[in-house]
């Protein structure tokens, strides 16, 4: 019976003694990275394998110690893809601009911390950030907030900052506002580089910020948003007595009829302060009695609080859709995100809500322009007709762009419906 003994292993495989050079700065990066390479490396250089002995288990069997081979070139594989990919996925920061160190020696970056800093509290991430660039005292700092990408350069400097976006020509939009748009505003001019295609979107909102267009057309919009405003607080307040009630609601709601009003005319029929004002006409003042006499236990400097109403199916639309903006903004990963809330019913809703809107109020537009336009042919008249909204000056723009380019307007095509959504989406 043969003796048993520990086998000892050789083998002729030899390891360069550059593999351990390159490892080292490959991961020089974190201390752990050093400490697993020492192992490594160890572990190579004191596994030899005698090829030509045999080796002795423990069960008495005889077998040859070459099987050994192809499981340390496998681990040593295995090792190396593993700590590379890893290498490979660490943030890499921007020399010279300050950062936290911890957050380079997490695949994630600054992303675990801040999750774990805003989940329990009321700050937000960029309150958060707003403590990192403190406690770095430095107006500008790198952060790591997209997995996989460059870090995202945050400047605190109002006056680098208005040199930048005003008068600097080498800057351009940030992929960071192309994802947090393009869910909304698919193909947008304000997702767009500038280049072409970016400079013919534009063409068509050329002069909606002129003084002209801001004083016979927007101006009056916020005017009667502003006055249904007033008639509804005088209501409030005759109901209220000397109690104060919440306005701020009430401000907001506002805010977007004035926005409606500027895109699509005074005319346009959703507009939610003048059903809330409605609504509380119909009451009547014996129902106004009733609704103060139900928060009769509250004291005087408690709010009243009126009905809520129902708002209509654009108007939620809308909130909808904005409010998936607020969702989006702050997500590592703005792209997946807005994928997966396209999925919900409650966003496709919307959105189909949204585009039938705008389709809607296009048709209207181009009918008021061919209707109108006719008779002033008719009488040699070559003015313009008068535009009303921010729609009806779109509208305009693509006729007298498709005479200049000899070619037939094209006043529903995707340029213009989702350029539409600019008088609308990007003024809240």
């Amino acid at each position: 019976m043969p003796s048993l003994s520990t086998p000892t292993l050789s083998t002729n495989f030899h390891i360069s003694n550059k593999f351990p050079s390159y490892l080292s700065n490959l991961f020089d990066k974190t201390t752990e990275n050093h400490h697993y390479l020492h192992i490594f490396t160890r572990f190579i250089r004191t596994s030899h394998v005698d090829m030509s002995s045999p080796s002795i288990s423990t069960d008495g069997s005889i077998g040859h110690a070459h099987t050994t081979r192809p499981l340390i070139l496998f681990t040593a594989f295995v090792f190396l893809a593993v700590y590379t990919l890893r290498y490979w996925t660490l943030p890499k920061p921007i020399p010279g601009i300050p950062y936290r160190p911890e957050a380079t020696r997490k695949v994630l970056g600054d992303i675990p911390d801040m999750l774990q800093a805003t989940a329990n509290s009321d700050r937000t991430y960029m309150q958060w950030i707003q403590e990192q660039m403190d406690a770095m005292n430095s107006p500008i700092i790198q952060m790591f907030i997209r997995p996989l990408s460059r870090p995202v350069l945050i400047l605190a400097d109002f006056r680098e900052s208005q040199d930048i976006l005003m008068r600097r020509k080498e800057w351009d939009r940030s992929d960071m506002l192309a994802e947090l748009l393009r869910g909304l505003l698919p193909g947008h001019h304000l997702v767009q580089r500038t280049n072409s295609v970016w400079k013919s979107h534009r063409r068509l909102l050329q002069d909606l910020m002129s003084p002209p267009f801001l004083r016979n057309v927007a101006a009056p919009a916020v005017y009667h948003s502003a006055s249904l405003l007033i008639d509804l607080w005088k209501l409030k307040v005759q109901a209220a007595g000397a109690r104060p009630f919440s306005a701020q609601d009430d401000i907001f709601i506002a805010a977007l009829d004035a926005v409606h009003a500027f895109a699509f005319g005074e005319t346009f029929e959703y507009n939610a302060t003048q059903s809330k004002l409605q609504t509380l006409e119909k009451l009547g003042p014996r129902a106004m009695k009733d609704l103060l006499r139900a928060d009769a236990t509250k004291s005087d400097e408690d709010a009243v609080e009126f009905p809520e109403m129902k708002l209509n199916d654009v108007i939620s639309a809308t909130l909808t859709l904005t409010a998936a903006v607020e969702k989006i903004q702050g997500s590592p990963l703005m792209r997946l995100t807005w994928k997966l809330m396209e999925l919900t019913p409650k966003m496709r809703r919307a959105r189909k809500i949204k585009d039938a809107c705008i389709l809607r109020e296009l048709e209207r537009a181009v009918d008021h322009l061919e209707t109108s336009d006719q008779p002033r042919q008719d009488r040699g008249d070559k003015s313009q007709p008068a535009v009303r909204s921010a729609v009806d000056h779109m509208v305009q723009r693509e006729k007298q762009l498709a005479e200049k380019e000899n070619r037939a307007p094209q006043y529903f095509s995707p340029t213009m419906t989702i350029e539409v959504s600019t008088a609308r989406d990007t003024y809240q």
